[in-house]
C-alpha cells in the first residue's frame, strides 16, 4: 500500500476520532480490497456494517463518532449527549451503550453498543454538531429526553439549572423545544414542562445591577468586595463589608436559575462568617427595589447594635 493511501485513511479517520465509514473512505480514494487488505492485517477494524476503526487513532467519544455514522440521520442523545455537552452526570459505566436518537422511519438499526431511540418530531433545530463531525440533539432536546429517563426530579432539576447559571441555555428555549417535540404528550415532555413552570418566576437579575443598586443604598461607610480573615486567596471575598461591627452584606441576586449546590455553598459561607463571630445579611433584588427605606434601617440598626455590643 502506498503512501498515499495510507496517509488518506489516517486523514479520514482522524476527523472523527479513527472512525471511517466504507464510503468515506472509497471517496478519498482507497479500493475496496485495499480496505479489506488492512481489515485482515489489523490496520483497520470493523466496528460495524461499513464501519471501520484505526486502533491507533481511537480516543474515549470514538464510540460516539461509530455511534452516528451507523445511520446517516443518527444523533447522540439522552444521557450520551448529557455528557457530551458537560452536564453534571454521572461517569459512564464500563461497557454502557451509547444512545442515539433517530427520525422515525428510521429503517433497520442494529449495532451493539447503542440504544436507538425513534421519534417522530425530532427537527433541525434539536441537533446540533456538538464537535467537529459529532452530531448530538441540542442542550434543549437532550434535557427534554433526559425526562424520559430514570433520573431523579432533583438531578434533572440540577441539569438544568446548572445549563441556565452558565449561560449555556435559557427556560424559554426549553420551553421552545417541549412545543417543538409535540408538547406535553411525548414522552418525558411533561415532567419538563412542569420543571420549567416551577422554575420560571422571571428573568434573572444581572449581579452586578443588583450590587450596584446595594452600593447606592447601603455602601456608605462599608468596604466593598472585602477580604474578611478567613479568605485564603481563592474563596471568601465578600460584597460589601463592616469590619467594626463584623457585618457582611451580600447582594442574592440568584432566583430560579441558582443551583442547589450554589445556595449550599453560600449556606457554608454563612457558617464560616458565624464561627469567626461576623453576621452575614443578604439582600435580594426585590428588598432594593421595592423596599429599599426598610432594607436600609434594617442593615443600619443591625450594624449599630453589634458596634455597641463590640465597644
Amino acid at each position: 500500500m502506498s503512501i498515499e493511501t495510507e496517509r488518506a485513511i489516517l486523514d479520514v479517520a482522524s476527523r472523527s476520532a479513527g472512525i471511517a465509514t466504507r464510503a468515506e473512505l472509497r471517496a478519498a480514494g482507497v479500493s475496496d480490497r485495499t480496505i479489506s487488505d488492512r481489515a485482515r492485517s489489523g490496520g483497520l477494524a470493523r466496528c460495524g456494517p461499513g464501519l471501520y476503526a484505526v486502533p491507533t487513532l481511537l480516543t474515549g467519544e470514538s464510540r460516539y463518532h461509530r455511534a452516528v455514522k451507523a445511520h446517516r440521520r443518527a444523533a447522540v442523545s439522552h444521557r450520551s449527549a448529557a455528557r457530551l455537552w458537560g452536564f453534571p452526570m454521572a461517569p459512564a459505566a464500563d461497557g454502557e451503550p451509547v444512545d442515539v436518537s433517530v427520525p422515525r422511519p428510521a429503517g433497520r438499526l442494529r449495532l451493539d453498543g447503542l440504544v436507538v431511540h425513534t421519534t417522530r418530531r425530532c427537527s433541525a433545530d434539536d441537533v446540533e454538531e456538538v464537535r467537529p463531525g459529532l452530531l448530538a440533539t441540542s442542550r434543549a432536546r437532550t434535557i427534554v429526553d433526559l425526562g424520559s429517563t430514570d433520573l431523579s426530579d432533583r438531578r434533572l432539576r440540577h441539569i438544568l439549572q446548572s445549563a441556565i447559571a452558565a449561560g449555556e441555555l435559557t427556560l424559554g428555549e426549553v420551553a421552545v423545544c417541549i412545543e417543538r417535540a409535540g408538547g406535553r404528550g411525548v414522552e418525558g415532555s411533561g415532567r419538563l414542562a412542569k420543571l420549567v413552570e416551577s422554575l420560571d418566576d422571571g428573568e434573572p437579575i444581572p449581579e452586578s445591577e443588583l450590587e450596584r443598586l446595594l452600593s447606592d443604598l447601603v455602601g456608605g461607610g462599608l468596604c466593598r468586595q472585602f477580604r474578611p480573615p478567613w479568605y485564603d486567596g481563592r474563596r471568601g471575598l465578600v460584597d460589601f463589608a463592616d469590619p467594626v461591627s463584623r457585618t457582611i452584606v451580600e447582594a442574592d441576586g440568584r432566583r430560579w436559575h441558582a443551583t442547589e449546590q450554589a445556595m449550599q455553598e453560600d449556606r457554608r459561607r454563612d457558617r464560616v462568617a458565624a464561627a469567626n463571630g461576623w453576621i452575614v445579611l443578604r439582600v435580594t433584588w426585590c428588598d432594593v427595589v421595592h423596599r429599599p427605606s426598610a432594607t436600609a434601617a434594617e442593615v443600619a440598626t443591625v450594624m449599630a447594635r453589634r458596634t455597641a455590643r463590640a465597644s
